[in-house]
């Protein structure tokens, strides 16, 4: 299947990549010295895909770490000393101090150099490079700020390769940022120019995924980076693991965007660990689990899919579960109203199917009970409303010029807000194009 490189960039990135690797490596049961705990060869596993094998027969990460805040890159260095390579955990002496440009334009400039000769040292390790997975937050400044230096970069040295964000976005109601709107625009202008698709989370709808579905009184951020890194490992498990349907980076980038600027997809989870711990029941049926991702309240974002229309969707389905019961959910869902697919795209749902029983950080106390779960990106164009949001809190920002000498004395023309500004309505105008054309096709059919 071919090599994969992660990147992780900030806060965020750098914690949830953590709990990421943890993930990884129980589902290839590999320990925090790079062992494989057992000897048992899979030939339909593919090690390699994340792992680069040493001379000694460990297997060592194909990663890079950075953020600008030395902390977390520091407790990291202290706890997977004998995991992670040294020189692929890199930090800054300054932080950025949630500023974008400073992330962009300033201190981040030096930094970004020496994560790219790292990102170079592990695409030459490599036989059949797939692409880049960047996991980081468009909240702050190191993420969304050098995280969009490397991906300009990384657009332009790997033209060919596939590049994907695991991307935190802003939650509509709660905020650790007073300066949100202005990172979050002013990301998402570059994030259109050089990514090709981001997979979307919001740390509120996590809360509410978590209340609906789990018996967890004190949520930390460990909780919300583990869960996270469920959905990011699911992204890549038909490429580690055979099965009957299996997908790689470019089969999935090709049936979920449809237009190069309609590119940010909507996860969704279930699994039998959800209706084992809250309902208490047995078995989910396939037609269950599967039902069950198309819910408002099993989305990891804070938007109604059920409003609006479905481009696309790739539907990734782990444990007992084949090909002819997969037809037949689908069959099943397509036929459901509240599931409404523009017209023009017949097929709509990509399938990826592993027989490998799935293995969670999250839940390993109900592991005997953990025969399935699914997992779903959804192109949906309901994502617009957070856009929205956010626009309507930057013009707020912006009409008063509040913070934007942060912005300014760091070297950008203000002028730059005002075109990003114009470039998220213009996406907007986008979601709202697909949407009534979908609607007039709709209405001429009828």
């Amino acid at each position: 299947m071919g090599e994969i490189i992660n990147v992780f960039v900030g806060q965020f990135g750098v914690q949830s990549g953590y709990e990421y690797w943890q993930q990884i490596c129980l589902e290839h049961n590999i320990n925090s010295y790079g062992e494989k705990l057992t000897q048992e060869q899979d030939n339909k596993e593919n090690v390699t895909c994340f792992f680069n094998e040493s001379e000694k027969q460990k297997y060592v990460p194909r990663c890079v770490f950075l953020d600008l805040d030395s902390t977390p890159i520091d407790e990291i260095r202290k706890s997977s000393s004998n995991f992670f390579r040294k020189d692929c955990l890199i930090s800054g002496k300054e932080d950025c101090g949630s500023n974008y440009v400073r992330g962009k334009y300033t201190i981040g400039r030096e930094v970004c150099n020496i994560t790219l000769d790292q990102i170079r040292l592990e695409s030459d390790k490599c036989d059949n490079l797939q692409g880049f997975i960047i996991h980081r937050s468009i909240n702050g400044g190191t993420g969304a700020g050098v995280g969009n230096l490397i991906a300009d970069r990384l657009s332009i040295d790997y033209n060919k390769k596939v590049k994907i964000n695991s991307l935190l976005f802003p939650s509509n109601n709660i905020a650790n940022e007073v300066v949100e709107p202005f990172n979050f625009v002013l990301g998402m202008h570059d994030i259109l120019n050089n990514l090709d698709m981001s997979i979307m989370f919001q740390n509120e709808q996590i809360y509410q995924f978590v209340d609906n579905f789990l018996d967890i009184e004190q949520l930390d951020y460990q909780n919300v980076n583990q869960l996270i890194s469920i959905i990011s490992s699911s992204l890549t498990y038909s490429m580690r693991f055979g099965g009957d349907l299996n997908y790689n980076m470019a089969n999935l980038l090709t049936n979920l965007v449809c237009y190069p600027r309609i590119n940010n997809i909507i996860p969704s989870y279930s699994s039998s660990y959800l209706n084992f711990i809250k309902e208490k029941s047995g078995q989910p049926t396939i037609n269950m689990l599967c039902s069950s991702l198309f819910n408002k309240q099993n989305f990891l974002v804070d938007c109604n899919p059920e409003q609006d229309k479905y481009l696309s969707c790739c539907l990734t389905a782990r444990g007992d579960i084949y090909p002819r019961q997969m037809s037949e959910s689908i069959k099943t869902l397509k036929s459901r109203k509240s599931i409404d697919f523009v017209d023009y795209i017949p097929t709509g749902i990509k399938v990826g199917i592993c027989q490998k029983l799935p293995k969670n950080v999250f839940f390993q106390e109900y592991e005997s009970k953990f025969q399935r779960d699914a997992i779903l990106l959804a192109n949906n164009t309901s994502i617009s409303s957070i856009y929205l949001i956010m626009a309507e809190k930057f013009d707020k920002l912006y009409a008063k010029r509040a913070f934007v000498h942060w912005y300014v004395g760091e070297g950008m023309e203000s002028d730059e807000f005002s075109c990003a500004r114009e470039d998220l309505q213009a996406l907007i105008k986008d979601y709202e194009e697909v949407s009534i054309e979908a609607n007039q096709s709709y209405n001429e059919d009828d």
